[in-house]
């Protein structure tokens, strides 16, 4: 099993959940988070901020997965992370528009 820090994931979770900073505070904040949690685990190689074969667009986090551990074959091979603060409102008006 993963051991994780607390110490780090304590230093995200509070920039992440504080509605007083900007909205690239706080994704960039969620963003490391995934990152690092992402990153501990073994098999996995991350890498953060790339962009499409196209140059069009950023990719928050592109997860390599080994799959050493025996649940990450659940997932695929690479896997794309995007990561987004959002309000409950905007997303709640999102999915009545679908």
């Amino acid at each position: 099993m993963t051991a994780y820090s607390r110490e780090l994931v304590d230093k995200f979770v509070p920039v992440g959940l504080d509605k007083q900073q900007t909205t690239k505070i706080r994704s960039d904040a969620l963003e490391s988070l995934l990152c690092y949690l992402l990153g501990e685990l073994p098999g996995n190689f991350v890498c953060r901020n790339a962009r499409d074969p196209f140059r069009g667009m950023e990719i928050d986090i592109t997860v390599a997965n080994a799959q050493e551990a025996r649940w990450m074959k659940a997932l695929p091979s690479v896997f794309l992370v995007e990561c987004k603060i959002e309000t409950l409102k905007f997303a709640a008006t999102w999915f009545q528009n679908l």
